[in-house]
């Protein structure tokens, strides 16, 4: 009388096989998630340098009667610091505070730093898109924002010349 079924040789060699496949799947498949982090935080980041463009083009500004912008407007600054990035107006006298409508914060993920070259700008991690087409305060060369990946070291940059132009 013949026996059936598989002997545990096989059943080890099957599963073998089946741990490869899961292991090499779940590291690309964690690959592929931290690619999709930096490029959306990427992708964020030149959609706000690109609305503070616009809102210092058109002059969009705090109204002076409510003491957010007091003096000349300048322009829409863009700070920068390791985990987050700040888009207000910039005004001579006295700029919109934190709670300001006309303020934004983007916090990165924790996982995604931002890092930007000193000499790039005029103000060290600032970007200043000036009022009515006056480019930005980058001089010489155009100022590089990069994003890395801290668990990957994948990094993307953006660039900004002194005309204004994200790329």
């Amino acid at each position: 009388m013949r026996q059936r079924g598989y002997t545990l040789v096989e059943i080890m060699i099957g599963m073998t096989i089946l741990s490869f496949l899961f292991i090499g799947g779940y590291t690309a498949y964690r690959e592929f998630v931290r690619r999709q982090i930096l490029t959306i935080a990427t992708e964020d980041l030149k959609v706000n340098l690109n609305s503070a463009r616009q809102k210092a083009l058109g002059a969009e500004r705090p109204d002076p009667n409510s003491g957010e912008c007091l003096g000349d407007f300048l322009g829409y600054s863009f700070t920068f610091n390791e985990t987050s990035y700040t888009m207000a107006p910039n005004c001579e006298d006295v700029s919109p505070g934190a709670l300001s409508p006309f303020v934004k914060t983007v916090s990165l993920s924790a996982s995604v730093s931002v890092s930007i070259p000193v000499s790039d700008t005029a103000s060290p991690n600032k970007i200043l898109f000036k009022a009515l087409g006056g480019g930005t305060d980058v001089t010489g060369t155009p100022a590089v924002i990069t994003l890395t990946h801290t668990q990957s070291g994948n990094f993307k940059t953006i660039t900004v010349t002194g005309a204004g132009v994200i790329k």
